[in-house]
């Protein structure tokens, strides 16, 4: 009878807490996708062995491998304290910050309207946007993490004010930017927010409250870069820093544009060649968000009532702007951009999503409900997946951590059988680049190649080189082991 009770009294506090709900529904999620994963991914594979190094080594050895290493640094020190194996202890950070991100969300909704909880149960479980990446060890859980965490923090600053909670709001700020520098985007985009909204003497009061903190932070970190940007080397910094400069920007759209001209017949196109990729990669940027939003994709087209909730849910708002101009600059800058770099755009728009979705509903039910199915089916699919594990990887970097001697030089065509053959990560060499003419320098070859391709002919003739064996996994891809023939 006592345990009926208590199974009610926990059914009843559950239906009551979505964002209890959606924490423990992220961790099983979470958990299906890293069962099904097979394999750690290349990312990770460097995350666990800069971990590694940090943990034998030091930190200079590991600010040489990688120059922004707090995520690993991070799981060393959690995996000295817990002695959890470091792999296991990874997936379940992720999971934890994974789940709390996503509850600190619904929570925030949840406050502002109390029955849009459920929906934005729904859409930020759902969203492919960043639940394609459940399963994956990835030091974006903890930038979205404290990036949701900073603007709820900074949302019920403005409700209440106080030091303490701005102090809070930048502290979030600084914690994510340990995992993605460009989380210095929420800081402009909160100081915007309020210096926007000044219409009165209280309200200049409460946006030096909040900018005091950036400005202070601001002067001294332009000093100590200046005093020690060379004797510190932050190359990370320095890149971050050429992404804003305007002459770079500039140079590199040039650049993108001539290359565009020279493929094209009209002159009149030609000379409208920079609008052309301008456009183009905004375009290009706001059709991946869309894709990203999975089934919610279709309430894009069902705007009634966002404009007059848009204020409600700041300072989202302006972090969607701020950040979309981020990926823009990135984009011109590097010429590509991947998923994970969107995906952080799919957070700050859950807001509008769950509103939309909740208004949909009230007009739509029946339509409403399809969607509702159609989202679920989406949530699974994001953890689920059919395509075949990458088990040969690690396979035959286990063979090699078997049979070949330690002292060898072995290339590994894939970063993760680095990993997998207990060898310290290094710079992958482009296969191309190895085949043609960079071969010299390796004792052994892993190569994602079948013994007899035809690609391989001339390479194996030139360097003497015989196969040892070959790993294939159930999907036919297949990883083979190359030596010289004097060995």
């Amino acid at each position: 009878m006592e345990i009926h009770t208590l199974r009610s009294r926990l059914v009843t506090r559950l239906s009551r807490s979505p964002a209890g709900v959606t924490f423990l529904l992220s961790l099983l999620l979470s958990l299906i996708a890293t069962l099904n994963a097979g394999t750690v991914g290349s990312d990770a594979a460097l995350y666990l062995d800069i971990a590694q190094i940090f943990t034998e080594e030091g930190w200079q050895a590991t600010y040489r491998q990688f120059d922004w290493p707090w995520f690993s640094i991070l799981l060393a020190v959690l995996h000295g304290v817990t002695h959890i194996p470091l792999e296991l202890l990874a997936y379940g950070v992720c999971a934890l910050l994974m789940a709390g991100a996503c509850a600190l969300m619904v929570r925030f909704l949840a406050g502002r309207v109390p029955e849009l909880g459920w929906w934005a149960c729904l859409v930020v479980l759902s969203v492919p946007a960043f639940n394609d990446y459940r399963g994956e060890i990835l030091r974006e859980y903890g930038y979205w993490f404290f990036a949701v965490l900073a603007l709820t923090l900074c949302a019920s600053w403005a409700e209440r004010r106080g030091w303490l909670r701005v102090a809070a709001v930048y502290a979030a700020i600084m914690a994510a930017m340990l995992f993605r520098l460009e989380a210095l985007f929420l800081a402009v985009a909160v100081c915007t927010w309020q210096l926007l909204s000044i219409r009165c003497l209280d309200d200049l009061r409460r946006a030096a409250e909040l900018l005091f903190f950036p400005l202070a932070g601001s002067v001294l970190a332009l000093l100590l870069y200046m005093l020690f940007a060379e004797a510190a080397d932050l190359p990370r910094v320095s890149n971050f820093l050429m992404l804003l400069n305007p002459g770079e920007l500039f140079e590199s759209l040039q650049q993108m544009s001539a290359q565009f001209a020279d493929s094209m017949i009209s002159r009149h196109s030609r000379e409208d060649a920079g609008k052309i990729v301008l456009f183009g990669v905004i375009a290009t940027l706001l059709f991946k968000f869309w894709q990203g939003l999975g089934p919610f994709a279709v309430l894009i087209f069902y705007r009634q009532g966002l404009g007059q909730i848009i204020g409600r849910f700041q300072p989202f708002g302006w972090a969607c702007f701020f950040y979309f101009i981020v990926l823009v600059l990135f984009f011109l800058q590097t010429q590509f951009v991947s998923g994970r770099y969107i995906s952080m755009l799919g957070w700050l728009a859950v807001p509008f999503v769950a509103f939309l979705a909740m208004t949909f509903a009230h007009r739509y039910p029946r339509s409403s409900k399809v969607l509702a199915v159609v989202s679920v089916l989406v949530m699974l699919a994001n953890v689920v997946s059919l395509s075949p594990t990458k088990t040969h990887y690690k396979d035959g970097a286990q063979w090699v951590a078997e049979h070949v001697p330690p002292s060898a030089a072995v290339y590994f065509q894939e970063r993760r059988m680095y990993y997998y053959a207990g060898r310290r990560i290094e710079p992958v060499l482009p296969v191309d680049q190895v085949i043609g003419s960079a071969a010299s320098g390796f004792d052994y070859f892993v190569l994602e190649f079948a013994a007899a391709d035809p690609r391989l002919a001339d390479f194996l003739t030139r360097e003497r080189l015989h196969a040892l064996i070959s790993f294939e996994n159930s999907g036919g891809e297949v990883v083979t082991i190359f030596a010289r023939s004097h060995r």
